[in-house]
């Protein structure tokens, strides 16, 4: 965790939030949800809506998860990238993994290779959908070539008549 921005109530602490996100520069690389919840599970004592914000691409963060969604309404804002989800027929591309800067070369004009890529994707998301479900975790999926607003907008109304009918 490099920054913690701590909550207060109104309109001009929504907007800090927001600036404080999109200016942010990491000093790191790499990703560990793991941490940043077990992080947030312990400073926050009240119970609160904790929104989490990633692609949940990394691994081993879902026990923990799983222990700050029982005390915390937990809201899961996935980041997807719609040119990651089909590979192209590119030929051979050089590719480099943003979370360790690893370079690797593949051959994305192989069918079986695309293939089994756009499978994966698939499969992925379907797994990710259903342990947010198992665990009782609201999951919005926000595109990264979409305006993001009217997503985050059905999903709040989508919360207001979940509410009102209980």
């Amino acid at each position: 965790v490099e920054k913690y921005v701590p909550p207060t109530k109104g309109k001009k602490s929504a907007l800090r939030i927001l600036r404080d996100i999109l200016y942010f520069e990491p000093k790191k690389s790499g990703t560990n949800i793991k941490n940043a919840v077990e992080y947030i599970y312990r400073l926050i004592k009240k119970r609160s809506i904790i929104f989490v914000i990633s692609d949940f691409l990394d691994t081993n963060y879902l026990d923990s998860l799983k222990i700050l969604a029982k005390k915390h309404d937990v809201i899961a804002l996935r980041i997807q990238d719609s040119a990651e989800s089909k590979m192209p027929n590119a030929g051979l591309l050089n590719l480099q993994d943003p979370e360790t800067g690893k370079t690797f070369t593949i051959n994305s004009s192989n069918p079986k290779l695309r293939e089994k890529y756009n499978k994966a994707v698939i499969q992925q998301e379907a797994d990710i959908t259903q342990q947010f479900r198992k665990m009782k975790i609201d999951l919005v999926t926000l595109n990264t070539d979409k305006p993001y607003a009217p997503e985050l907008m059905k999903f709040f109304k989508f919360r207001i008549r979940m509410k009102n009918q209980r």
